[in-house]
């Protein structure tokens, strides 16, 4: 989580990255005299921080802490604002992702094109709305995965759904590997039962 703690007594605001928000605001406020409150946390990852440290570079005071200067607190305000308009249903989703979807979205709206296929047909075939085939075609994360299923069967991209039903887990592969002992050793016990 990408966290945003204000020091209440010089306004400065700290933007950091923790698992735990919460322990992490008590660890921070046992080397803090003054009174340290979470103004914000969102979903994100370490990486995803650092884009968040690039934006705001200019209002860098030292390491982390950053002056509460205008664009800083309309961001944390707008990120409040826009959560509670969503409800529960809000969460965050990694730049990175946001253009896949929207990749996505635009392939399949030209495989539509390509079957000289209107919103309306489509909708129609997939048993859904023409504002839904719309977000579809943005790439709007609220979609749900069946719905964008759905789109490509209908649109014949089966070969889709497969690379995204068995996708390779790079990662989980690299963990594994690592985890593994790099010499593998023999018990010099010898067995006589033979």
């Amino acid at each position: 989580m990408i966290y945003f703690i204000q020091n209440t007594n010089t306004n400065l605001i700290k933007i950091g990255y923790s698992a735990l928000p919460r322990k992490r605001l008590k660890q921070l406020q046992l080397s803090h005299i003054d009174k340290l409150k979470i103004l914000l946390t969102i979903k994100g990852s370490y990486s995803e921080e650092g884009k968040v440290h690039k934006k705001f570079a200019h209002l860098r005071v030292n390491g982390e802490w950053f002056r509460p200067e205008k664009e800083l607190v309309d961001f944390i305000t707008n990120s409040i604002t826009s959560r509670k308009k969503m409800g529960k249903s809000h969460f965050y989703l990694p730049s990175s992702a946001e253009q896949t979807l929207k990749n996505l979205g635009l392939r399949l709206k030209m495989a539509r094109k390509r079957r000289s296929w209107t919103i309306v047909e489509l909708a129609n075939k997939m048993g859904v709305s023409s504002p839904t085939v719309i977000a579809i075609e943005k790439g709007k994360s609220q979609v749900s995965i069946g719905v964008l299923f759905s789109a490509m069967w209908v649109l014949g991209l089966t070969d889709m759904i497969s690379i995204i039903s068995n996708p390779e887990d790079k990662v989980g592969h690299a963990l594994m590997d690592s985890r593994l002992p790099k010499r593998i050793r023999h018990s010099k016990k010898i067995d006589n039962k033979f």
